[in-house]
């Protein structure tokens, strides 16, 4: 999962009991079960976010995670999580436009991307690197409002959402051209999919080139 940071629509994102980050619709945000519970498989938790209620995507051990709504609108939004008929007191989150992260293959936000490689089967390792001028898949979080308009909790299908803010991205701090960036078909309103070509003059180890990917 991305690491915390300002979320936007569709981002996803984790924090614990002391710090809460910025949220945007349809940002997957994940908290402590030690402070917060969250709606589980049986739906007897439930998180609001503006009266809205978030879709939950797991309660599992002490985290939770949860997609922002896409109707949230603001630059704050008042957040309470109900268990078991129990409510919350509320709290306030600070709401941005986007607020891009790519997800990795050891789930923290941090080290190798969980990249597909041009073949669309094989994960993008240092054992089975990609070629320059390929076309890598990442999947991310956060673009924010979509193209149709996103519906949360559902997943994605024809014609897929793509974002309403331009989506950019760098490959070992190069500018590399995105073929696509839009829903991934089959996932949840919230995870975005961007194919990216690697370009010519890339240097490092497979598996470890930096990847960036912004919306703004």
């Amino acid at each position: 999962m991305p690491p915390a940071t300002s979320p936007a629509p569709s981002r996803r994102v984790r924090s614990w009991p002391s710090t809460v980050p910025a949220l945007a619709p349809a940002t997957r945000k994940g908290l402590s079960r030690q402070r917060w519970f969250f709606r589980d498989a049986t739906r007897r938790d439930q998180r609001v976010v503006q009266r809205i209620d978030a879709p939950m995507i797991y309660a599992w051990g002490p985290q939770a995670a949860a997609i922002v709504p896409y109707g949230i609108a603001g630059t704050n939004a008042q957040v309470t999580v109900t268990h078991l008929g129990q409510t919350s007191t509320a709290f306030s989150v600070p709401i941005v436009p986007a607020a891009p992260g790519i997800f990795t293959l050891d789930s923290t936000g941090h080290g190798p991307a969980a990249a597909i490689n041009q073949d669309g089967i094989t994960v993008n390792t240092a054992s089975t690197p990609t070629n320059i001028g390929d076309i890598i898949s990442l999947y991310a979080t956060g673009e924010g409002q979509t193209t149709p308009s996103g519906v949360d909790g559902k997943p994605a299908s024809v014609p897929c959402p793509c974002a309403n803010l331009p989506v950019t991205a760098t490959v070992g701090g190069q500018n590399a051209p995105v073929k696509y960036a839009g829903g991934a078909p089959g996932l949840v309103a919230g995870v975005m999919q961007v194919n990216v070509q690697i370009p010519a003059g890339i240097r490092g180890v497979s598996g470890k080139v930096p990847k960036r990917r912004s919306v703004s």
